[in-house]
């Protein structure tokens, strides 16, 4: 069927000569392809959505109103066409065509060649030529070389066909069974001769003969009849015209490859050879082994492929391995999953037992059909184990399960010992399964039995921490020393010479300390207050001779030199004062040191015998007095008026003190009865309202009565109201002026 191709307007403008008086004749040098669906009008002067131009394109006019067109592109490129345009030389759009499906689909591998018998309603098909390409494939007529289809023999035989042709074969068979449809002895045709010879100049049916390679030396072709007992002689034959062949196709056939080689050849080539010693070989492979197949290059590099083709209950697709009576194994295609698989024991009766797997992920399983990783290896009891082995030397294994459930060790296998192990917490054992978690997530490093360390060895040295009897070692070691540190700063350091640093990394002395203003440094007791004694002891090789501490029983602090010795005491790297061995507090050289200074004065002294000044007593019983020049009628200063004195004055139970300033001290008891109130009026009166004090009102009761308020306060007395079940007196006292 010949597709109907819209000519444009500026196509038709082009047929038209430049006097208007005729045609012209038209030339096609490219064709335009599109992807997109659309409907061709007359009006377009583009393809709608054109993506590439091929100028391989011929054609050739097959009617007056059709051309037939071919056009083929061999690039890499891919895409789908819908639509077409043909472009004259000069680039004008001559004719569009498109539709909704695609015309044809191009891949990266696959070369376009498109062939179309395209038909013009209304537009002269003579006045269309072609470019310079030289391939054309039109319908063929009686009149045009072109494209045929060749006829099949039940066609060939119908006779009613007028656009198919006969291969010589077809022919031969269809006019023999033409003939043949003439059946009859005495029709004309010598039906009742074979070749003009009667029956009777041949063997019947049942008739044996001998080798019949020494009456014909050519190949024999059996075409019909019943032959028994009968051997056959061929010649050698090639794989180009085979020694025993199809009449209908020479090139099909077997022919003799060598000594005692039997070749198959198709189209004339050989495809397979079974050798003198059993191998076959395909495709011309070398003959190394019982089976061998060769192929070049062939597509993904595949050369066989094992299919089930079941619709349903798929067994799988796969190959066996069996070594006489050892046990088969197979490999291939899982029952009815994308996976490819191992199995052992599986054999046409019986379903053996799957080893490992790839799954359709690309994860692979031993001992799982569900691998949830790229390698899962999965057991119980100690059987999940991916052992790695130093042949003749010792053997290691990764397991899961190894020693105990929920435990993942890597293990000698040859010592029978775990050397690492993570329980389900997250836990890590060294040299141990037991681990005993401490503070979280632990990393335990052996299982009591003997000392364990964990060393660690830098570019400068090395360092370890282990047990050694019942002590734990942290140290430094090849003249490395050790450094605590906390949110990523040093804290303390202990240099390899032993001195030990805090806030400092370069520690001069056995101790060092050093920080900012403020307390650097506390020593607690955990001793209750007022019990037990808290020092710092300094020995020598002898023992314990001076202690510095405090005496929990009276909170005293003790500096304490335990051996015959001073006690010094100095400034600026000098000795100044000392507490000699009989107690007595000197200057460590005679009158050189003061014991205050005119800026700084000693305020007084208690001496229990007389005080010496340059051998003179300073005070005595004999210089006591008023005039004495040692100021003796002051008092730090003052006279007797610049002191408080009393003006009045009542010692009686209900008494009172008035000071010369206005102060006033009233005390006594005021007698209170139950439900009621009590009123005092003061001996004195105040100038100003005070407060009485009450030091037992809460008192005067049990806990579950009620107590006694202040109910009112004036300058000259106050009232009280005793609101509980009892009766009593009550102390106070009032301060104020």
């Amino acid at each position: 069927m010949a597709i109907t191709i819209i000519v444009t307007n500026a196509g038709r403008d082009a047929l038209v000569n430049a006097a208007n008086t005729g045609t012209n004749a038209v030339t096609i040098t490219q064709l335009g392809i599109t992807a997109t669906a659309f409907a061709a009008d007359p009006a377009q002067v583009a393809l709608p959505g054109e993506i590439k131009r091929i100028a391989s394109v011929a054609g050739v006019v097959v009617a007056d109103d059709a051309i037939h067109v071919t056009a083929s592109d061999v690039t890499a490129d891919a895409y789908t066409m819908r639509g077409f345009a043909l472009y004259l030389a000069d680039g004008t759009l001559f004719a569009l065509y498109g539709q909704a499906g695609a015309i044809l689909n191009k891949t990266v591998e696959s070369m376009m060649l498109l062939a179309a018998d395209i038909a013009f309603a209304d537009i002269d098909a003579t006045m269309i030529e072609f470019g310079d390409t030289n391939f054309v494939l039109p319908p063929a007529t009686t009149e045009i070389l072109g494209l045929v289809e060749l006829a099949t023999t039940d066609e060939g035989q119908g006779g009613s066909d007028n656009s198919r042709v006969l291969t010589p074969y077809v022919g031969k068979q269809s006019v023999l069974g033409w003939l043949l449809s003439q059946d009859g002895a005495g029709s004309g045709l010598d039906a009742d001769l074979l070749d003009g010879l009667h029956a009777s100049a041949f063997a019947l049916a049942g008739h044996t003969h001998g080798t019949m390679a020494t009456q014909n030396a050519n190949a024999v072709a059996i075409t019909g009849g019943t032959l028994g007992n009968v051997s056959v002689g061929v010649v050698d034959g090639t794989a180009g015209a085979p020694g025993l062949f199809w009449n209908a196709d020479t090139d099909v056939g077997l022919f003799r490859a060598g000594a005692n080689a039997l070749g198959v050849a198709t189209a004339g080539a050989e495809r397979m050879r079974i050798g003198p010693d059993g191998k076959v070989t395909l495709n011309g492979a070398t003959p190394n082994y019982l089976f061998n197949a060769a192929s070049s290059n062939p597509a993904r590099g595949i050369l066989a492929d094992v299919a089930n083709i079941a619709a349903a209950d798929l067994n799988g697709a796969m190959l066996s391995f069996t070594q006489n009576t050892i046990n088969n194994w197979c490999i291939g295609q899982a029952p009815g999953v994308d996976a490819f698989a191992f199995y052992r024991g599986r054999n046409g009766a019986a379903d053996g037992t799957e080893i490992a797997r790839f799954a359709a992920s690309g994860n692979f399983g031993i001992g799982t059909t569900t691998p949830g990783a790229r390698l899962q290896v999965a057991g119980t009891g100690g059987s999940s184990v991916i052992s790695l082995l130093e042949t003749g030397v010792r053997n290691w294994a990764i397991r899961s399960g190894g020693t105990a459930t929920n435990i993942f060790d890597i293990a000698d296998l040859t010592a029978g010992a775990t050397r690492l192990a993570i329980n389900s917490a997250g836990d890590i054992g060294i040299g141990t399964t037991a681990i005993t978690a401490v503070f979280g997530r632990t990393l335990q490093i052996g299982d009591g039995s003997q000392n364990a360390t964990v060393s660690v060895v830098g570019a400068s040295g090395a360092g370890y921490m282990g047990t050694a009897g019942a002590n734990l070692i942290l140290s430094g070691r090849g003249g490395m020393g050790l450094q605590l540190g906390a949110n990523d700063t040093t804290a303390v350091t202990i240099t390899p010479g032993g001195g030990v640093g805090i806030g400092t990394t370069a520690p001069g002395v056995r101790l060092h300390v050093k920080s900012g203003s403020g307390q650097f440094a506390t020593f607690e007791s955990t001793n209750a207050r007022g019990t037990g004694n808290s020092y710092f002891g300094l020995s020598d090789a002898t023992g314990r001779k001076a202690f510095f501490g405090y005496g929990g029983g009276n909170d005293d602090l003790h500096i304490m030199n335990e051996v015959a010795g001073n006690l010094g005491f100095g400034t600026n790297a000098t000795f100044r004062w000392a507490i000699g061995q009989s107690g007595n507090f000197e200057p460590v050289a005679g009158d050189t040191y003061d014991i205050g200074s005119p800026a700084a004065r000693v305020r007084s002294g208690h001496f229990s015998t007389a005080v010496s000044i340059a051998g003179n007593a300073a005070w005595h019983a004999g210089n006591d007095g008023s005039g004495s020049g040692l100021d003796a009628d002051l008092l730090d200063g003052l006279q007797a008026s610049d002191f408080l004195q009393i003006a009045a004055a009542s010692v009686l139970q209900n008494g009172y003190i008035a000071f010369s300033n206005g102060l006033k001290i009233i005390w006594g008891r005021v007698s209170v009865s139950m439900d009621s109130y009590s009123y005092v009026t003061y001996p004195i009166s105040f100038d100003s309202v005070p407060t009485p004090v009450f030091p037992t009102i809460d008192q005067i009761g049990t806990a579950s009565q009620q107590n006694t308020l202040l109910a009112s306060s004036t300058i000259s007395g106050f009232s009280i109201y005793q609101a509980g079940d009892i009766s009593g007196t009550l102390p106070y006292h009032v301060i104020g002026k």
